[in-house]
């Protein structure tokens, strides 16, 4: 299963996980399949208020935390609202138990590396639970531990409402379903299922584009079957690649229906051959680098030095045996030839790790743990004396003794 995880799923994390920085304000990135088969990019909701909720079944806090989750679904599903879960268990299958026993009927991401996931050191997460409220353009407008999500997330709806979908983005979607249906008039399955898979789920809100969509998946099923039955072919003739390539269009153009599972199924054979593994992993790796490669460079061109070179180390630290990252690593010579750059790259650093240990020690404040709080704010006067940082802490500190804080 965790072999299967690491092909079928793309994971696009903007912050890098030393530096853990994403701060309010910041558009992060997100991608993941879920538990359930679901392919989930956090790009697709926009024009809904998302909350990225962190936890575990280990974790008792999240555990006690979890009705209240499950109230905050019902009170907001049908007004903008979309969760998303990261769970941190060891496996899958004890993330999805966890899930079906809570009542987490969203969308549940688990790669079973618990700690060791890149999604916690990205997010900059180290204790849970931990929730992040994502505006309708993208934007992170809160993250804090998830008891205290009620007021932010109220303020969220009251200040960023949600958007109905765009009438020429309802257009586009229109245009791509009759491509679709052209395709399946024309007994082309692979290409009615490879636009499937490209087809926006955001436009899923609308009720007659999603039984239009429904309609297609069921009527691709026999030619689903057909490209399943010649999978044997390509992996005898060891194209693994292109194998899991029309595996994974499947999975994701026909999502819940009985040809996906199947494509699933077939997917995890594929991956118990060992030399299947090994290229399908190495293909991914120089995948997933090279798209990294096209962010950086197109952050780059926009004159978003700082983000471009995030992304280039992140090539470096996680895929150095890329093709990418030969390119990835002139970039960063580059940029580090300039004493000016590397200045703005440590104070980046500092600022990440002072804030982050800012707003740790105001979600204990918020919870009312004035002890922890207090000890928070002065490790951060301690640690970074003589910035707004320490400032910010000695005002927060005062502000705590004259409320009679223990």
């Amino acid at each position: 299963m965790r072999h299967l995880k690491i092909i079928a799923t793309l994971v696009l994390l903007w912050a890098t996980a030393a530096w853990a920085d994403i701060q309010v304000g910041d558009k992060p990135t997100l991608s993941f399949t879920s538990i359930a088969g679901q392919k989930i990019n956090l790009s697709d909701f926009r024009g809904k208020i998302v909350l990225v909720d962190f936890w575990a079944t280990f974790n008792t806090q999240s555990l006690q935390n979890a009705p209240h989750m499950v109230q905050i679904y019902n009170s907001y599903k049908d007004k903008g609202l979309q969760m998303l879960g990261i769970n941190l268990d060891e496996s899958a299958d004890a993330a999805a138990q966890g899930a079906k026993n809570l009542g987490f009927v969203w969308p549940q991401e688990c790669d079973g590396y618990m700690w060791k996931s890149p999604y916690p050191s990205a997010w900059g997460v180290n204790a849970l639970p931990q929730a992040f409220i994502i505006g309708p353009e993208g934007a992170l407008l809160w993250m804090g531990n998830s008891s205290d999500v009620d007021k932010p997330l109220a303020d969220a709806f009251k200040q960023h409402s949600p958007q109905a979908l765009d009438p020429k983005f309802l257009a586009e979607a229109a245009a791509a379903l009759k491509q679709i249906d052209d395709a399946i008039a024309a007994n082309n399955p692979d290409q009615a299922i490879a636009l499937l898979a490209q087809f926006p789920a955001a436009a899923l809100q609308d009720d007659k584009i999603a039984a239009h969509v429904h309609d297609q998946q069921q009527s691709l099923q026999d030619g689903a079957a057909s490209i399943i039955a010649g999978i044997d072919a390509l992996a005898n003739a060891k194209q693994y690649n292109q194998a899991a390539d029309k595996l994974n269009l499947i999975i994701k153009g026909l999502a819940g229906t009985p040809a996906a599972d199947q494509a699933k199924n077939r997917l995890h054979d594929l991956m118990n051959d060992p030399d299947a593994q090994v290229a399908l992993q190495k293909d991914q790796r120089a995948r997933t680098a090279a798209d990294w490669l096209g962010e950086a460079e197109h952050s780059q061109m926009a004159g978003d030095d700082m983000g471009a070179y995030k992304r280039f180390k992140q090539i470096l630290s996680t895929y150095p045996e890329a093709p990418a990252a030969g390119s990835a690593q002139q970039a960063v010579s580059v940029y580090e030839q300039d004493p000016t750059f590397v200045q703005k790259v440590k104070d980046a650093r500092l600022a990440a790790k002072a804030n982050a240990a800012l707003g740790l020690a105001d979600s204990y404040r918020r919870s009312g743990r004035a002890d922890l709080a207090r000890k928070k704010y002065q490790n951060v006067v301690d640690e970074f004396p003589g910035t707004p940082f320490a400032d910010t802490a000695r005002k927060a500190i005062a502000d705590l003794d004259a409320a009679g804080g223990n």
